[in-house]
């Protein structure tokens, strides 16, 4: 899917799977306070997007699984308050790549910003 010109592009609920996705920040976001990208409830994978020129790229829920996206150009790149695990994934030129709990619980590996 390719979407464009949304306020939040992609919300899913628990369990979702949001795959090979591309989404961009358009004009008609512009008037919408802090657009999001991907929004996804606990116990969820998200792999293979790529996610441009939001306020927050994407938004984990717990124990989400996030692999081989493509996040750039966002005020925050990934949001995150729970337990998750982000591997493999690109983030570059975004105000701030991570946002959120710094706790123990939460996989971050092999994310590079350039």
């Amino acid at each position: 899917m390719i979407l464009g010109n949304n306020f939040d592009a992609i919300t899913v609920g628990v369990g979702g799977l949001v795959s090979a996705n591309v989404l961009g920040f358009g004009i008609v976001a512009a008037l919408k306070t802090d657009p999001e990208g991907i929004t996804v409830a606990g116990n969820s994978v998200v792999s293979g997007n790529t996610i441009s020129g939001f306020a927050s790229g994407l938004e984990l829920g717990p124990n989400t699984l996030v692999g081989g996206n493509i996040i750039t150009g966002n005020g925050v790149g990934i949001s995150f308050d729970d337990p998750a695990n982000v591997v493999g994934n690109f983030l570059g030129g975004n105000g701030k790549d991570f946002s959120g709990n710094t706790s123990s619980d939460n996989m971050f590996n092999n994310n590079p910003n350039s």
